[in-house]
């Protein structure tokens, strides 16, 4: 999946459910973000803006996740996510991705 098409994934994943309590930053490497803002009603965008909870995860580990084929659990104990900031916001995300 390119990072358009991850975009627009979440995007439509997260306005399909209750927002979340703040702001959340993908940081997929190379410059490339997924920003999710809880605080108006989960829009969606690629600017690397601030955030009350950044994931750093690889793009590829992230299809993954959003597919299902990784656990977001064991995505963070084996390394291949790291969560800075808010871990209860990073905990809501599980509500989007599953």
């Amino acid at each position: 999946m390119t990072l358009s098409e991850i975009t627009e994934h979440l995007r439509e994943r997260a306005s399909k459910r209750a927002a979340l309590s703040g702001k959340v930053l993908f940081d997929f490497g190379k410059g490339a973000y997924l920003h999710l803002d809880g605080t108006q009603k989960n829009t969606v965008g690629n600017e690397k803006l601030p955030a009350d909870c950044t994931i750093t995860i690889s793009q590829t580990d992230f299809v993954k996740l959003i597919k299902g084929e990784l656990n977001p659990t064991l995505a963070f104990w084996s390394g291949k996510m790291q969560i800075s900031g808010n871990y209860l916001l990073a905990m809501q995300m599980q509500g989007i991705f599953l």
